[in-house]
């Protein structure tokens, strides 16, 4: 049998939308945001409480064969979340290894 690698690259970001004031307006910027994630392979949810009308959480995953690349993937999803429809209040991003997994032949 032979090792692979799995990594996992995941963040987590909340977002302000100063001056929206329902949920149907924070909806099409959003939606526009997680579309762009998902064209660039990105697996993308809305998370947290989905009530707050100025608020939003969402995360990105993505899955790679190696550590450096699913960071630099990470690099690429957290520069889109920047835009100045909304302020990106936070990004909790990290990087995880799947261990011992083993290609059975």
């Amino acid at each position: 049998m032979s090792q692979i690698g799995v990594f996992m690259g995941v963040a987590v970001v909340e977002m302000y939308f100063p001056g929206y004031r329902s949920l149907k307006e924070r909806r099409a910027p959003l939606k526009s945001l997680m579309d762009r994630l998902r064209k660039r392979g990105f697996s993308v949810a809305v998370v947290g409480p989905t009530n707050m009308v100025q608020r939003a959480w969402i995360a990105i995953g993505c899955i790679s064969g190696s550590a450096s690349r699913a960071s630099s993937m990470m690099d690429g999803a957290c520069r889109l979340v920047h835009d100045p429809r909304w302020e990106t209040v936070g990004v909790d991003r990290e990087v995880y290894q799947f261990e011992d997994m083993e290609v059975r032949r």
